[in-house]
């Protein structure tokens, strides 16, 4: 204590634990006047007034969490574009005065009750702490030949998918996915593979110095052909969200007004993207639509109008919707035993009995499928789940590089989910994500078996005593090491 004292009234710093009680009463804070804001909502059963308060809590989460400037926290990615999968739907149709205001309202006050849910449990797992701008653990410090296999390997596949796809004469995505299903699957496995592979180079060039070749120009290039020839932006789109999110937490430069610039950016490049998906196959470009409304009719707005659509057709609740997407996403071959995902049930059962046209662009929606499971009780349950998720992940990704990536990875699958459901958060995050992380894991941990020239791991014991070093900043040698 006379210790402490003196370091006070020397001019030191307070302890720690008083920032740390600071920073979970201004979390306790804003969470309390966010849920303020839904029972006056719930009064009001206003949409206008609905999305004012639901708009100031998103704000006040995101410029609470992100003190550190930290991209990669999921209580500022995963909000940052919850928001507009929420909120879309409804800027359009008030744009365009043609749906059902309280309908509206209604699927909006659901998406804030599915905010706070995800706030709290997040809050609860969490520190509210300035965090240290710190680096994984780096296990291996370049590629090996193990992972170049993989790379060729992926590439010969990939380039085999292009093969088929033009000589198939196709003329849509939608063709291609119907006819083409295995082709298609397992392209997408090669590509995520590619990602996991890039994203560990990625890693190790930004934290242990490595440099990255022109192979990797190569990988980038048959990303950009898939989203041309096929029509497949998700595996781009994950690639430049993954770095993003490296970038700035590097960096720590992303501030609010940062954050609101790269939502704006995203919402610009969805429909212009749109435009150019399988333009090769398609021998033409898509319409593109230079009115306000179009910005709201974008990808964003498929899970808010998922949910419209659910409350306006109506329902049976049932909790099986749950237990249905656990067993589909976590076990291998789910679909084979008959158990299907909730939106493949929206898709394939529910709309054609309600007599609900439409091909692509739906998906469904995480706060729908709590709906669909029971109301609050189901969407608190739904995002609680994925807070949790998301939350354990974010903890133990300085372990090493793989766990780094794995974050990753189901960090982009989270975001892209918003609009999907349970089974497709599970899958690809642990069954997808899960499989490649590991599988790259154990060519690199055991390539000393498959032919000269390539390191060995690190012995546990130093891995143990090393400790991350601070992000940009090379370990520093011990005295008197040469």
């Amino acid at each position: 204590m006379k210790n402490e004292a003196s370091h006070l009234v020397s001019g030191g710093s307070a302890p720690s634990f008083s920032r740390v009680g600071a920073g979970a009463l201004k979390r306790m804070a804003v969470w309390t006047l966010g849920l303020i804001g839904f029972i006056v909502s719930a009064g009001a059963e206003n949409l206008g007034y609905t999305l004012a308060l639901f708009t100031a809590f998103w704000l006040a989460m995101l410029a609470t969490e992100n003190r550190s400037r930290n991209f990669l926290h999921p209580l500022v990615a995963f909000p940052l574009f919850y928001y507009p999968y929420s909120t879309w739907y409804s800027y359009s149709a008030l744009l365009q005065g043609t749906e059902d205001l309280h309908l509206l309202y209604l699927s909006v006050h659901y998406a804030f009750a599915g905010l706070l849910v995800f706030y709290v449990a997040g809050m609860a797992l969490l520190p509210g702490r300035r965090e240290k701008n710190r680096a994984p653990r780096i296990r291996f410090a370049d590629v090996q030949i193990g992972e170049k296999a993989v790379i060729g390997v992926c590439l010969l596949a990939i380039a085999f998918s292009f093969h088929r796809v033009l000589e198939g004469g196709f003329i849509s995505k939608r063709e291609l996915s119907d006819s083409a299903s295995s082709l298609v699957a397992a392209a997408g496995f090669a590509f995520w593979l590619l990602t996991a592979v890039v994203l560990l180079a990625l890693v190790r060039r930004r934290h242990a110095r490595t440099k990255l070749g022109r192979l990797w120009f190569v990988v980038v290039a048959f990303f950009v052909l898939e989203y041309l020839l096929a029509g497949q932006r998700d595996y781009l789109f994950r690639l430049l969200i993954c770095a993003a999110f490296l970038y700035f937490d590097h960096r720590r430069m992303a501030g609010l007004p940062v954050l609101l610039t790269v939502l704006f950016v995203v919402s610009l490049l969805l429909p212009l993207t749109q435009m150019f998906k399988a333009m090769v196959i398609a021998e033409s470009l898509g319409p593109w639509n230079s009115e306000l409304g179009a910005l709201f009719l974008s990808e964003f707005s498929s899970a808010s109008k998922n949910l419209y659509v659910l409350i306006q057709h109506g329902f049976e609740p049932s909790w099986s919707f749950v237990w249905s997407d656990i067993v589909r996403g976590l076990v291998p071959f789910g679909e084979v035993y008959g158990f299907q995902s909730t939106g493949a049930w929206f898709h394939w059962i529910y709309r054609p009995d309600e007599g609900i046209g439409g091909t692509s662009g739906w998906g469904f929606g995480l706060v729908a499928q709590g709906v669909l499971v029971g109301g609050l009780p189901g969407i608190a349950l739904v995002m609680g789940s994925v807070a949790v998720i998301l939350a354990l992940l974010y903890k133990r990704r300085m372990r090493s590089e793989y766990w780094y990536v794995f974050y990753l990875l189901a960090l982009s699958t989270s975001l892209y989910c918003i609009r999907a459901d349970l089974a497709n958060l599970l899958s690809q995050t642990f069954k997808v994500g899960g499989l490649c992380v590991l599988g790259l894991y154990a060519i690199r941990r055991y390539s000393a078996f498959l032919g000269g020239g390539m390191s060995a791991p690190r012995p546990a014991a130093a891995e143990k005593a090393a400790d991350p070093a601070p992000l940009g900043r090379p370990p520093r040698e011990k005295a008197g090491a040469r």
